[in-house]
C-alpha cells in the first residue's frame, strides 16, 4: 500500500454543542440536512404520485446521462468519417498491393482508435467484445486498446465525496490519499481509512454485530466529463450507422443492431449506483448458495450516489500477478504462493465454476471478467472487487445454454445446436438445414481439439465452441441477441483466464463436476426450505417431494418448449395432421385436468361438511395415487393414441 497522507480540511462553520445530549440525539442533531434526506431515502418508499413543485424521489430515478450539443456531435461524427473513409482506402490499397491480413487490418483499426481519444477507445473495446460481428484478430487485436489516463481533479473528488457521505471529509475519514491507485477515462480511484467510530456507526446501522474499526476503503469517483463525453460518442455511432445502413444493405441489420445496443454498453458503467447494488446482490446470492470458493468487496451503499461508490480494500495477490508467475515459470514466486496455500490450478477450477454459477444460478453474471480486479485474499479465496459490467438473460436461455453444454459434453452435437438454434431465434429467412450441418462441423472440430491433450490449453477451452457459433452467424448473416452474446463472450473470458492459471484445463469434466455441486447445492436449499415449512405444509413430506422434482419439471419443460420452438424451423406449423395431433393432446390433457378438479373438490367438500380436517394437498394426493385415476389417465390417452395414429395415417390431398 502506499504512504496515506493525513488530509486536514478546514471545518465549514463551528459546530453545535451537543455535549449534553444523548448519543443518538446527538448523531442525529450533528448530520447535515442532506444526510438526514438520504437516510429518509434508504428508509419505506415514498408514494409514486408527485405533484408538479416537488421533487422526484432518488429510489425512483434513472442515470440519464447529460444530453451533447448538436455542434459536439457533428465534430465527432466528422472524425468518425474520416477515419473510417481512411481505413477503408488504406484497406482497398493493400488489397490491390496484395499485403492485406486480419492481423494487419486490426492493428492499423487499432491505432486509428487510439488517435481518436479515450471515448473512441471505449466504443471500440465495447464492439470489440462483439465476437459475433468481428474475426477473433479483430477482437484480440482491440481488447488492447489502451486509454490515457486523466485523473478526477483532487478539489473536485474531495466535493463529491462530502456531497455523497453527507459529512465533511475528516469526519469520515482519518486518512485520504491524495495521490490516485488507478485512473482512466471514467474514473479514478482513492484509498483511505475510515474512522472508528464513523465505521461502527455504519455498521450499527445494518444490524452488523462485527464492527471492524478503521477499515481501509477504495472511493471510486466519476469523471465529471465522463457521462457527456461517452454520450457524445453514443449519438455520433448511432447518426453514422443510420447513415451507412442504407449503403450497406447485407450488414444493415447487424448495424441496426449494433446501433441500439450502444447506449446500454457504453453507460452501463457510469452508473455507480446500480453497480453498488448488483454488487450487495452478488453477495447476498454467494451466502445464499453457500458458495465458500468465492467473495466480492462489501459496497457501502449508504456513501454511494450517482457519481461515487465507496468499497472495501480486499488485501492480497492480483489474479493477474499470479497469472504472470504461472506464464513466466517463475519458481521462486510459485513456491511463495505455494506456502501461502495459494493453488493457480485450484483458482482455475473455481474461475470457471464462477462462470457457470453465475449463469445458470445467480440473476446477473459478470460479462468481462478482469484479473486487475480479481483478488486472491489471505484465505486463497477469490474476491471480486468490482463486478463491472454485467449481463442479465432470461431464466429459459440459461436452461436452453446449460442443456446445450450438457449435450456437448455427451457428444451429442446434433442435439446442442438444435438448442443454439433456439437461442438465435427469431432467424432470417435461411437455409436451416445448412446452417445446422455448417455449424455442427465446426463445433465438432472444436470438440476435436478440446478432447486432445497434447494441444495447447486455448485449443482445450470452450472458446472454440462460441467461435465456432460466431463464426456460422456471420456467414449467414445472423444478427445474435445482445444478452446471448455477453454470456457466450463471458464464457471465452473466464475460460481464457482459467486456462492461464491451469493450462492441463479440461473443461468438460470440470462441468461434470460442476453438475453434481449444483445438485447438492440445491438439495441443501429443498432441504433447508422444508425445515422452515409449518408443520401442516409438511404432511406426507409434500412440499419436499414438489421441491425435489423441479429439477425434473424443469428439464421436461424445456424439452415441451423445444418442440414447440422447433416447429417454425421444421415447417411443421403448415401440416395440418401436426395441428389436428397437437389438439387431441391438449384435448386428453384438459379431459383428465377438469375431471380431476371435479372429483378433489366433491371429496374435499364431502369430507369438510363430515367434519373431517382433510387439506387440500392430501385430497389430492389421494386421487392422483388412487387406480381409478391411473386407468383413467390410460384410457384416455390410449384413445388419443388411436385418433391420432389413424390421423396420421390418413393421405390428405397435399400428400399426393
Amino acid at each position: 500500500m502506499k504512504k496515506i497522507h493525513v488530509v486536514e480540511y478546514a471545518r465549514r462553520g463551528a459546530p453545535q454543542d451537543l455535549s449534553g445530549a444523548r448519543p443518538g440525539v446527538r448523531r442525529r442533531l450533528s448530520q447535515p440536512p442532506e444526510r438526514d434526506q438520504r437516510q429518509a431515502d434508504n428508509g419505506p418508499l415514498p408514494p409514486l404520485r408527485i405533484r408538479e413543485t416537488q421533487q422526484q424521489p432518488a429510489q425512483y430515478r434513472r442515470f440519464r446521462a447529460p444530453s451533447p450539443s448538436p455542434a459536439a456531435v457533428i465534430r465527432r461524427v466528422a472524425v468518425w468519417f474520416s477515419n473510417a473513409i481512411g481505413f477503408a482506402l488504406w484497406v482497398r490499397w493493400q488489397q490491390i498491393t496484395g499485403r492485406l491480413s486480419h492481423k494487419q487490418s486490426a492493428r492499423e483499426l487499432r491505432r486509428r482508435l487510439e488517435g481518436m481519444g479515450n471515448a473512441a477507445i471505449s466504443a471500440g473495446r465495447q464492439i470489440a467484445m462483439r465476437m459475433d460481428i468481428l474475426p477473433l484478430e479483430y477482437a484480440a487485436e482491440l481488447s488492447l486498446l489502451a486509454e490515457r489516463p486523466t485523473p478526477v481533479p483532487l478539489a473536485h473528488a474531495v466535493a463529491r465525496v462530502e456531497a455523497a457521505t453527507g459529512k465533511p471529509l475528516e469526519e469520515v475519514f482519518a486518512r485520504f490519499d491524495p495521490e490516485p491507485i488507478h485512473s482512466d477515462s471514467s474514473a479514478t480511484l482513492y484509498q483511505a481509512r475510515l474512522r472508528p467510530d464513523m465505521e461502527a456507526a455504519e455498521r450499527a446501522e445494518q444490524g452488523s454485530l462485527e464492527p471492524p474499526e478503521g477499515a481501509r476503503v477504495v472511493v471510486k469517483v466519476l469523471h465529471p466529463e465522463a457521462a457527456l463525453m461517452l454520450n457524445t460518442e453514443q449519438q455520433a455511432l448511432s447518426v453514422l450507422i443510420s447513415l451507412l445502413a442504407p449503403i450497406l444493405p447485407r450488414q444493415s441489420q447487424i448495424l441496426m443492431h449494433i446501433r441500439d445496443e450502444l447506449a446500454p454498453i457504453l453507460l452501463e458503467e457510469l452508473d455507480f449506483t446500480r453497480m453498488a447494488r448488483l454488487q450487495r446482490w452478488f453477495q447476498r446470492e454467494i451466502r445464499r448458495s453457500r458458495v465458500g470458493w468465492v467473495s466480492a468487496a462489501r459496497v457501502y451503499i449508504d456513501w454511494t450516489d450517482s457519481d461515487v461508490l465507496i468499497s472495501g480494500f480486499i488485501s492480497g495477490i492480483r489474479l493477474s500477478e499470479v497469472i504472470a508467475a504461472v506464464e513466466n515459470r517463475d519458481q521462486a514466486v510459485l513456491a511463495s504462493l505455494a506456502q501461502q496455500g495459494i493453488d493457480p490450478g485450484r483458482l482455475g477450477r473455481e474461475l470457471l465454476h464462477t462462470c457457470w454459477w453465475s449463469f445458470f444460478e445467480n440473476d446477473f453474471f459478470c460479462e468481462v471478467p478482469d484479473a486487475q480486479t480479481i483478488v486472491v485474499d489471505k484465505r486463497g479465496k477469490l474476491c471480486l472487487t468490482s463486478i463491472g459490467d454485467t449481463g442479465i438473460i432470461g431464466w429459459r436461455k440459461r436452461r436452453l445454454f446449460m442443456t446445450a453444454m450438457e449435450r456437448m459434453m455427451r457428444h451429442d452435437v446434433e442435439g446442442a445446436v438444435a438448442l443454439i438454434l433456439q437461442l438465435l431465434l427469431p432467424l432470417p429467412h435461411i437455409d436451416v438445414y445448412q446452417l445446422s450441418k455448417s455449424m455442427e462441423g465446426r463445433i465438432w472440430d472444436a470438440i476435436f481439439r478440446m478432447e486432445n491433450l497434447d494441444a495447447p490449453w486455448w485449443e482445450r477451452t470452450s472458446t472454440g465452441i462460441w467461435m465456432a457459433v460466431f463464426a456460422t452467424t456471420r456467414e449467414f448473416g445472423i444478427s445474435v441477441n445482445l444478452d446471448v452474446v455477453r454470456m457466450m463472450q463471458s464464457a471465452c473470458m473466464y475460460d481464457n483466464l482459467a486456462g492461464q492459471l491451469w493450462p492441463e484445463i479440461r473443461v468438460f469434466p470440470e462441468f461434470k463436476r460442476y453438475l453434481r455441486q449444483s445438485t447438492r447445492r440445491r438439495a441443501a436449499r429443498v432441504l433447508r426450505a422444508a425445515r422452515k415449512a409449518p408443520p401442516k405444509a409438511r404432511s406426507a413430506n409434500l412440499l419436499t417431494r414438489l421441491r425435489q422434482s423441479e429439477g425434473m419439471l424443469q428439464r421436461l419443460n424445456l424439452w415441451l418448449e423445444g418442440v414447440v420452438e422447433n416447429v417454425p424451423l421444421q415447417s411443421l406449423y403448415t401440416s395440418r395432421k401436426g395441428s389436428y395431433s397437437a389438439a387431441q393432446v391438449l384435448r386428453a390433457f384438459v379431459w383428465v385436468g377438469q375431471t380431476s378438479l371435479v372429483i378433489v373438490g366433491a371429496r374435499w367438500a364431502y369430507l369438510l361438511l363430515s367434519g373431517q380436517e382433510a387439506p387440500i394437498q392430501e385430497v389430492a394426493g389421494w386421487w392422483l395415487r388412487h387406480w381409478i385415476f391411473l386407468v383413467y389417465v390410460c384410457g384416455v390417452f390410449v384413445l388419443t393414441a388411436r385418433k391420432v395414429i389413424y390421423r396420421l395415417e390418413d393421405v390428405d390431398d397435399d400428400d399426393r
